[in-house]
């Protein structure tokens, strides 16, 4: 079983290089997968 955390990013500006540094980050305190869409981040943990 999983769970999902959506991350709206309509308007939020990532800058290219810090968009791997916080999928790092969100991986390793959030969730065990994290994938970037145009205008949302979805971190996906299983429980």
């Amino acid at each position: 079983m999983s769970a999902k955390f959506i991350i709206d990013t309509h308007n939020v500006f990532l800058l290219k290089h810090k968009i791997s540094i916080l999928q790092k980050d969100l991986e390793t305190y959030l969730g065990d997968s994290v994938n970037f869409f145009k205008r949302a981040i979805v971190v996906t943990k299983n429980i």
